[in-house]
């Protein structure tokens, strides 16, 4: 019985190190980049890899998602796109939520962006600590315009958001969504989950929008949900274009997340910092950077890590001023994408599951005791 058991955990073990020659290292990086370096980048499609990068800039691996038509997982994006691709990690730690089309052929005969989604599907997926990728393809999302952002908290259930059909809902393999926001905005940026609760950033030009980052419905929401904008953040008629978002808590007495930092791709705001004092949300400085739209963020004590992208580049700075002190200082480079290639978002990398981990454990032992 023991035997059998040795060899049944070896078999795993082995299995489990086979699937993790691509697996991330948490703590590190990972960019959503579309190109493969030869192609130039074009609105009819373009390949998807997932780029890890440690918190130096320097580069891990990259990991190609499927492109072949026919594959159950395709996954590519429209190639000029700057607004998709504004990766998320699920709030249970252990995924990542991305999003793209499967279209037939690739590269497709027009603008990807411009098909329904009947006929290109919207595809969102999700990957693995070890680089595994599962999908789903809706008829109903971002229709006509660009699928943006995923979210979830543990893979079950999706929040998303695109260019068109305002924030959405769907459960783990469906292939229609439900609408969550109820108030007519549509033009949906970032979306993602922070303390319990789904935000999402709304187009700068949306009509009857009164903020461009707020709070969908309360909590979780799956239906019928006001958009409440932050109280103290600028209105969209400031000029403001807000895309990826970071929330934390520094203070220690403010209730819940009481830190916001907010990429705006409008050259002269680049990345803003607020804090939140009995309700209202104030702004404590800017680092000045020209159309970034993707952000990830480290907390470290006081201090903040911010790690953000922007067409080839992914850039740094951290912030060490704390709770209500001022965001000062300027980006530091840390890597490129290269000729024909593009970074849209950045996430920390997913963390492997612990059954995973006890089960190498579990192995390991029973090996050395053979």
């Amino acid at each position: 019985m023991k035997k059998i058991l040795v060899l049944t955990l070896t078999a795993l073990f082995c299995s489990a190190l086979a699937s993790m020659a691509v697996s991330f290292t948490p703590g590190n990086l990972v960019i959503y980049r579309i190109g493969d370096g030869v192609a130039a980048l074009a609105n009819t499609g373009a390949k998807v890899y997932l780029d890890e990068f440690t918190t130096n800039g320097s580069l891990v691996q990259s990991i190609e998602l499927p492109s072949a038509v026919g594959d159950g997982n395709q996954l590519v994006s429209a190639g000029t796109s700057t607004s998709e691709g504004l990766i998320t990690r699920s709030t249970d730690t252990k995924l990542l939520l991305i999003t793209g089309y499967r279209p037939n052929p690739f590269p497709y005969s027009s603008s990807l962006s411009a098909t329904t989604a009947a006929t290109v599907n919207r595809v969102i997926g999700k990957v693995t600590s070890a680089g595994a990728l599962s999908s789903m393809a809706l008829t109903d999302f971002a229709s006509a315009s660009s699928p943006r952002a995923a979210c979830s908290t543990d893979g079950s259930v999706v929040w998303m958001g695109g260019g068109a059909g305002s924030v959405r809902y769907a459960s783990w393999g469906d292939t229609v969504s439900s609408l969550v926001l109820s108030n007519g905005l549509v033009n949906m940026r970032q979306v993602n989950i922070f303390d319990g609760q789904v935000y999402a950033t709304d187009s700068s030009g949306a009509s009857g929008n009164t903020a461009s980052l707020g709070a969908v419905g309360v909590g979780l929401p799956v239906t019928n949900a006001a958009f409440y904008a932050l109280p103290g953040l600028p209105t969209v008629i400031a000029g403001n274009s807000m895309y990826a978002f970071y929330f934390c808590d520094l203070s220690g007495t403010e209730a819940g997340n009481d830190t916001l930092y907010i990429a705006d791709d409008t050259g002269y705001r680049g990345i803003r910092k607020y804090c939140k004092a009995s309700g209202t949300w104030t702004q404590y400085g800017s680092v000045a950077a020209t159309n970034y739209v993707g952000l990830a963020g480290i907390v470290n004590g006081s201090e903040v890590a911010l790690y953000t992208t922007v067409g080839t580049t992914l850039s740094t700075i951290v912030d060490a001023s704390g709770y209500q002190g001022t965001l000062a200082g300027s980006l530091t480079n840390l890597a490129t994408a290269g000729t024909n290639k593009a970074f849209r978002g950045v996430a920390l990398a997913p963390v492997p599951e612990p059954a995973v981990l006890g089960l190498l454990a579990a192995a390991l032992v029973l090996l050395r005791r053979r």
